[in-house]
């Protein structure tokens, strides 16, 4: 008798411990309640409205991928309330949900609630950034926005930069000049 019950309190045990060491789901990222929109306004850098112009994917981590691999969103600007003076706005957020990731999708609508951080506007799933459809009670607390004042094309500074492309152009342009002199010099010496 004494073994039955030390035998089925060891499977019980065991079976607690099994359950207990399996992985529970999680999400990664986990948001409060956004603040009210005069809070927002106060404590976000810039605040504007705008239809998303272009989606471009950076591949920051070389070739591996990551939920939290930035994604620049290159936003028309139709009001701005708060610090967005140019007609075209680039705003960064996660790729994905699961890391706070704002999900903009071209051609839709947004109020926009960023921060800057490191001299580019950021935002995410966390802030009061909203489809426009949705912003009705923001809009009516923030008022009449203006238009921005100055017209920019911000469409060519989306894209990866070009600049260490045009580096290793020339690197491979020298390196192979002097390979090319090297070897004509080592025929003329024979």
């Amino acid at each position: 008798m004494k073994s039955i019950c030390a035998t089925l309190l060891s499977m019980i045990t065991l079976i607690y411990i099994a359950f207990a060491a399996l992985p529970s789901p999680v999400s990664a990222c986990s948001c409060t309640e956004p603040p009210p929109a005069q809070t927002a306004y106060k404590t976000n850098d810039a605040v504007f409205s705008g239809k998303i112009v272009k989606i471009e994917k950076e591949d920051s981590s070389g070739g591996l991928q990551s939920s939290l691999d930035p994604v620049k969103v290159l936003v028309e600007v139709d009001e701005t309330w708060k610090n967005a003076s140019e007609s075209q706005q680039i705003v960064a957020t996660a790729e994905s949900s699961a890391s706070c990731g704002f999900p903009f999708e071209e051609g839709e609508e947004y109020l926009i609630y960023a921060n800057e951080h490191d001299g580019e506007l950021k935002t995410d799933l966390c802030s009061r950034t909203t489809s426009l459809d949705s912003a009705e009670g923001d809009m009516r607390i923030l008022g009449d926005g203006e238009r921005p004042d100055e017209e920019v094309n911000l469409e060519d500074s989306l894209g990866p930069s070009r600049f260490p492309y045009v580096i290793g152009g020339i690197v491979i342009l020298v390196l192979g000049l002097f390979i090319y002199k090297r070897k004509r010099r080592a025929r003329s010496t024979r």
